[in-house]
């Protein structure tokens, strides 16, 4: 059974990947923090890491560079930020897949 982490703060979306990824048959963790992921993938070796930049520690950036310091594992990076800056520094986090997402349209065109 697969193990995946997904770092996220919005517990909407925290319900909405787990739901989706039990069915599919992972096992799912959730980490609310930027510190708690860096220590749930030292902890738990997960397979995938699903990742959401903006956490309330930490830069999610930030903490792909951690992880990236003691672990190769596959990296998943949600994010709604669409500005250059970002863009940039983005690119420090090596081997990470980037999606750009609009939960946040989804969900109020569905409220």
């Amino acid at each position: 059974m697969p193990r995946v982490l997904v770092v996220d703060d919005d517990p909407s979306l925290l319900k909405a990947l787990r739901i989706g990824l039990t069915a599919r048959g992972d096992e799912v963790a959730i980490a609310r923090s930027g510190a708690e992921a860096v220590e749930q993938v030292a902890l738990r070796r997960p397979d995938l890491v699903i990742l959401d930049l903006g956490l309330p520690d930490t830069d999610g950036v930030d903490v792909c560079r951690r992880i990236r310091e003691f672990s190769r594992v596959p990296i998943v990076v949600l994010s709604a930020y669409g500005d250059e800056r970002r863009k940039v520094r983005r690119r420090r986090c090596r081997r990470a897949t980037w999606t750009s997402t609009s939960f946040t349209t989804w969900r109020r065109a569905t409220a």
